[in-house]
């Protein structure tokens, strides 16, 4: 079972102790809010200030706030900081929570060995994955040694890569005619894209005229025209050549590709102002693969323990994801077991 699985597992069965084993004047009363308009980033503050209690002496702070949102949801930060209805929803987790806890310890449940146990299994898992991520720092520091990571070498890879890296995000409006199209059928195409082209030029909004005029995928049609982020080299030579002529805010005009006549509008462009630090991290990765093997081994040799090995291999490769994997693996096996096994 990993870490965070364990650890909700023992918080749950705490707060099934809250529910299922109700006493009069073990609950705490009612909790109250008082309500902040800042979240300092000082952690010291941060311990101070009290956003949620109860009656008998059990508080959230700011900190076990950030703390929750770090550990279980990191990808709605800002929606819960700014969201006040979700402030409060967690809030209210974090303190039932203790309330549980609360109470499991003062009927002493916290002796027990079974949670005793758990509690020394997730301590190693946690000291196991913090050696691991100390260990991935050492060989950063080391690596970036060998690395040119100036400013004119990332620009020098950006100019070899820049067709890869610059993106445009894309609207079309597209009538539909193709290589075996009859001239009709072509003429037809181009005479309803310069109606929509007219219409353009006048002022009308470009999603409202590619709702109407674009021909092909019904999804095309719903969303405006939407086709998203997409890179030069994506697409035919002529569509490269009307893209790359493009700034934000800006449609090109009608021209022939071999599904039809397309107008594109361009709502964004990235280059390398806008994604440098991408391009420094996509820069530093290739950098990191091209190592050769007798310096990654080199590299590697004081950290040569088995549960080390595969992740610290893949991360000289630059394959992040991979090494959060193995890392996950290595912390879900029971390390206490495995030591007396060897024993």
């Amino acid at each position: 079972m990993k870490a965070k699985q364990m650890f909700m597992l023992i918080l749950t069965l705490l707060l099934l102790f809250t529910y299922a084993c109700k006493k009069e004047g073990e609950i705490p009363e009612k909790m109250t809010r008082l309500d902040i308009n800042d979240y300092p980033s000082s952690k010291d503050i941060k311990k101070d200030l009290i956003v949620g209690k109860t009656a008998n002496g059990i508080i959230v702070t700011v900190e076990d706030v950030y703390d929750w949102i770090y550990l279980y949801y990191p990808n709605k930060k800002a929606i819960i900081l700014t969201d006040q209805a979700e402030m409060e929803k967690l809030i209210s987790k974090i303190l039932e929570q203790k309330i549980g806890v609360y109470i499991a310890k003062k009927r002493g449940y916290d002796r027990e060995p079974d949670y005793i146990n758990a509690m020394r299994r997730l301590k190693k898992h946690y000291e196991i994955q913090a050696e691991v991520n100390l260990i991935k720092k050492l060989i950063t520091i080391e690596i970036d040694k060998r690395i040119d990571m100036s400013q004119t070498a990332i620009k020098r890879f950006y100019k070899e890569n820049r067709l890869d890296i610059d993106r445009y995000f894309v609207y079309i409006i597209k009538t539909q005619c193709f290589p075996n199209s009859t001239k009709e059928e072509v003429l037809k195409a181009k005479k309803k894209i310069e109606e929509a082209y007219k219409l353009l030029k006048n002022g009308n909004d470009f999603i409202k005229v590619a709702r109407m005029y674009t021909e092909g995928n019904p999804q095309w049609v719903a969303s405006g025209g939407l086709i998203g982020w997409t890179n030069l080299g994506d697409n035919t030579k002529v569509y490269d050549y009307n893209l790359e002529k493009l700034k934000p805010k800006t449609f090109s005009e009608p021209f022939l590709t071999p599904e039809g006549w397309v107008i594109i509008y361009v709502s964004k462009v990235e280059k390398f102002k806008e994604r440098y630090n991408y391009v420094k991290s996509v820069y530093y990765d290739k950098m990191v693969g091209r190592m050769n093997i007798p310096t990654k081994q080199k590299i590697l040799k004081p950290y040569k323990r088995d549960i080390y090995l595969q992740p610290l291999n893949e991360y000289v490769r630059g394959n992040m994801k991979k090494v959060e994997e193995t890392v996950k693996g290595n912390t879900s096996a029971d390390p206490i077991k495995e030591s007396e096994n060897k024993k």
